[in-house]
């Protein structure tokens, strides 16, 4: 086995030699990587922390996004479109948005942030506008909803007032049929009374039997025609609720169309002001001091994979020209 023993002071003899691969290669890892990372632009990054909740007065029938789906929103081609288009001065294209902006969940936060070779002023001004998107994005769901919700609160008014129309529509009908009885009646009693035979039928104190059945049926008439006259009145007293089993109801409806009048009017007035559910924690901010190219560490990268290639190269560069001598039969054979 000692034939195939290398002595350690072989490997530094052999690196030795090949000393100016080493440093050469060295040189030229170090060199290039300089001369790229010092002619690459400075790269700065603008960042943005928002979160979103339901904004205080929305209807029922609205609900807060979801994080995945505010995710999914801003890499949509047709969002990132809308936001471009909100940049006054000098505004980017959706797809050097989608190349360059970033979002990413931070808790309960949503983290966007946009890093590129620009000016920060530029970035800051391009985030803006991916913020402004999103929050008129949001705004507009909210005006959605209220829309649909003012749209449902209608329908249930006009279905309450149909109710309560049908119920004055059978009010009125029991009021004409009430007159129309009334106006019987009277035309009954005025009938008997003006018939000039009733004289005859009381003979002094006596009376005939015949005298007596028309003074019954008259009292009768007088009778019917006090109930009559009593449920007019109740009826124009009461309205509706002169209808037997709608007082309960009622009740329930005006109560009903109250509270429906005084979630209407609080929709209108925040349809004028829609509130918007997303707040920003942070920014849109751009910072000052360039983020990269990481000049540094491209340095010492480099700087590392040179010496190693020259390593290799050093040794490769001796075995070319020092190959390996063949050797002969051992003692032992």
């Amino acid at each position: 086995m000692e034939e195939y023993e290398v002595d350690l002071r072989d490997y530094l003899r052999v690196l030795w030699r090949g000393k100016w691969i080493v440093l050469a290669t060295f040189l030229a890892a170090v060199g290039v990587a300089a001369l790229v990372s010092f002619r690459a632009p400075d790269v700065f990054r603008a960042e943005a922390v928002l979160s979103w909740e339901v904004p205080p007065g929305a209807p029922t029938n609205y609900s807060a996004p979801s994080i995945d789906s505010l995710l999914q929103r801003v890499r949509d081609p047709s969002f990132l479109s809308r936001a471009a288009a909100l940049v006054e001065a000098n505004p980017p294209s959706a797809a050097w948005l989608a190349g360059h902006l970033a979002a990413k969940k931070e808790g309960r936060f949503l983290e966007l942030v946009l890093e590129a070779p620009l000016a920060p002023d530029t970035l800051q001004e391009y985030l803006s506008g991916v913020v402004s998107a999103l929050d008129e994005e949001l705004k507009s769901e909210v005006i959605q909803a209220v829309e649909e919700r003012l749209s449902s609160l209608a329908t249930r008014r006009k279905e309450l007032q149909g109710e309560l129309a049908r119920w004055e529509s059978q009010l009125a009908q029991a009021r004409t049929r009430a007159q129309d009885q009334r106006a019987t009646l009277l035309e009954k009693i005025a009938e008997i009374e003006s018939d000039p035979e009733l004289l005859s039928l009381n003979l002094g104190d006596a009376v005939t039997v015949r005298g007596y059945l028309v003074q019954e049926k008259l009292d009768l008439l007088y009778r019917r025609l006090q109930e009559v006259e009593l449920a007019l009145d109740e009826m124009d007293r009461l309205g509706v609720l002169a209808l037997p089993g709608v007082g309960g109801k009622i009740g329930a409806i005006e109560g009903e169309l109250v509270s429906l009048e005084v979630e209407e009017a609080a929709l209108k007035e925040l349809l004028c002001d829609p509130p918007a559910p997303l707040t920003l924690i942070r920014g849109p901010a751009a910072s000052a001091t360039p983020v990269g190219p990481n000049r540094k560490m491209n340095l010492a990268v480099a700087g590392v994979l040179g010496l190693f290639c020259g390593v290799l190269l050093a040794f490769f560069w001796h075995w070319l020209r020092e190959p390996p001598v063949e050797k002969g039969p051992s003692k032992g054979n």
